[in-house]
C-alpha cells in the first residue's frame, strides 16, 4: 500500500519518503512495516479490550477492525504532521491539516481496515489452538499503544515554549488517543483484580 502511494499518490496523496529513515525498497523506507505493525497490533488489541472480544475470531469481526482503525488513524493525526516537520517525508500538495492532506488519514483507515479485515478472516479459518489467559496482551498493548503518544502530549508540557503546532498536536493526541487507553485500561482483568 504505501509503495503504491507513493508511486502514484492514489491512497495517501502525492508525498515521497527522504531516505532520513533508511533504506527504501519501492520508495518506501524497509523500516515502515516495522512501524506500522508497532502500533496496528497495540490498537487492534485495545478495541479487543474495549469491545470485550477475543483477539482471535472475535464475533463483531468489522466492529473490531473498525475501531482498531479509527485507533490506529488517531496516532497518525499527530505521527504525520510531527514527521513531515521533521523532514522523514514531504507532502507534495500541501493539505488543510498542518499541511497533511485529508485524503491521506482516509488512505490510513482504508488501509488498516484492509489489513485487520484480512487478519480476522483468517483467524476465524484457522484459530490458534493455544488460548491465552485473560487479559494476558492487553497491559502491554495499552502501555505500547500510551507511549506512541506521550511524547506528542509530554513535550508542550515539559516545554512552555514549544511552537503552536506541537502544543495542538499534544492537544490532539490527549483526546484521540487518550480515552482508548482509559477505557481499555478501565475495562482490563488486571484493574479489576486490583479494585476488589
Amino acid at each position: 500500500m504505501e509503495a503504491i502511494g507513493v508511486a502514484t499518490g492514489w491512497i495517501y496523496g502525492p508525498y515521497a519518503y527522504t531516505g532520513r529513515l533508511g533504506p527504501l525498497l519501492l520508495g518506501v523506507p524497509v523500516l515502515i512495516p516495522f512501524a506500522w505493525f508497532m502500533m496496528a497490533y497495540p490498537a487492534f488489541i485495545v478495541a479487543c479490550q474495549v469491545l470485550d472480544e477475543p483477539p482471535v475470531a472475535p464475533r463483531r469481526r468489522w466492529g473490531v477492525a473498525a475501531l482498531a482503525a479509527i485507533w490506529m488513524t488517531a496516532w497518525d493525526l499527530v505521527m504525520d504532521p510531527a514527521m513531515a516537520r521533521m523532514g522523514f517525508w514531504v507532502w507534495k500538495t500541501r493539505g488543510p491539516y498542518f499541511g497533511v492532506p485529508l485524503q491521506n488519514f482516509a488512505g490510513w483507515m482504508a488501509t488498516m481496515l484492509l489489513i485487520y479485515g484480512i487478519y480476522l478472516w483468517v483467524s476465524s479459518r484457522w484459530p490458534s489452538p493455544v488460548p491465552s489467559p485473560p487479559g494476558a496482551p492487553l497491559m502491554e498493548a495499552v502501555l505500547a499503544y500510551a507511549l506512541a503518544g506521550a511524547p506528542f502530549v509530554l513535550h508542550p508540557l515539559l516545554n512552555p515554549r514549544a511552537d503552536p503546532t506541537a502544543q495542538a498536536l499534544g492537544l490532539i493526541a490527549f483526546f484521540t488517543m487518550g480515552p482508548p487507553v482509559l477505557i481499555a485500561t478501565l475495562r482490563s482483568h488486571s484493574f479489576k483484580v486490583m479494585r476488589k
